[in-house]
């Protein structure tokens, strides 16, 4: 058995030295050395010399914090960005891009499933990994595809589509947003092989 004594010998240091130091460790492991007033002065600074926000340009400043603290304390760089008034390119809008993915994937699910049980068809959709099992044994993933330009022209552009969750299927079918508020007219509408 442990029988414990404070002070049963002088301390090296104080008792309030070492509270204080402690805090200090604490507040350095959590990024607590700024407060966030203090963070957001310094990325609406860094905003108003550059006129511009991006991640590289964070990483280069040496007025700014490291990105990942503003992750860590404000969720994410565009919660950090919106808290200044900054608003980035939509490219930057991640979980407003993946909600929309979600919503036109879902769109289209839904619609297929619709017809296909009209049909008298047994279908089910996997929202998880974006898959559709049509009669049981005929898998399709579904994804988005949207129009991305690759130089001047019309004839540049191409079709881009979103990364799969898993390959779960040996086809998958691709929508854009257009086509999913109009399913009848299934004009950008693709179903094509995986290429491994």
């Amino acid at each position: 058995m442990w029988i414990r004594r404070d002070n049963a010998f002088k301390p090296i240091v104080s008792p309030a030295f070492f509270a204080k130091a402690k805090k200090i460790l604490v507040e350095l492991e959590n990024g607590r050395t700024l407060s966030d007033k203090e963070l957001l002065d310094k990325l609406k600074s860094l905003w108003r010399r550059k006129g511009h926000l991006s991640l590289k340009i964070m990483l280069a400043a040496k007025s700014v914090p490291n990105p990942t603290l503003y992750t860590r304390r404000f969720g994410s760089l565009t919660g950090a960005y919106k808290r200044i008034g900054f608003k980035p390119e939509s490219r930057y809008n991640f979980t407003e891009h993946i909600a929309k993915i979600d919503g036109v994937v879902c769109s289209v699910a839904a619609d297929i499933i619709a017809a296909i049980e009209k049909r008298g068809r047994g279908t089910t959709f996997l929202h998880e990994l974006y898959l559709l099992t049509l009669s049981r044994n005929f898998t399709v993933s579904l994804t988005m595809a949207w129009h991305v330009a690759n130089g001047k022209t019309e004839h540049d552009a191409r079709n881009q589509t979103q990364h799969l969750k898993r390959r779960c299927s040996g086809l998958f079918f691709a929508a854009d947003d257009k086509s999913a508020a109009q399913m009848s007219t299934r004009q950008n509408c693709y179903l094509k092989p995986h290429i491994r």
